[in-house]
């Protein structure tokens, strides 16, 4: 791992990969997020997140992209969240949906 952090997510993704993300060092609040492959047992560096979190969730969705979202910036909660696409290794912003009954399966 390039970047010691605490407070972070951990995900495991399709083909043996895991996603570190955001967290903290200390007093800084990270954006940036690494893979660990299983296999090889090697770090990678991947895209980072549109803004810095720390205690948010991770979640892996069926397609296999992970949902980031919630957490802390300092003492502030943030209410966004992004989500994180593996065969692209970058993070992008999702803006909330007008029709929530899109997220239905």
């Amino acid at each position: 791992m390039a970047s010691p952090r605490s407070e972070h997510s951990v995900t495991l993704l399709n083909k043996g990969r895991v996603l570190v993300a955001g967290g903290s060092s200390g007093s800084v609040y990270l954006v940036t997020a690494e893979l660990y492959d299983l296999a090889s047992s090697t770090w990678s560096a991947t895209g980072s997140m549109a803004s810095p979190r720390y205690y948010h969730t991770a979640t892996l969705l069926p397609d296999g992209k992970v949902l980031v979202a919630g957490g802390y910036i300092g003492s502030s909660s943030l209410a966004g969240a992004e989500v994180y696409t593996p065969c692209a290794r970058r993070h992008a912003v999702e803006t909330p949906s007008e029709t929530p009954s899109t997220l239905r399966p």
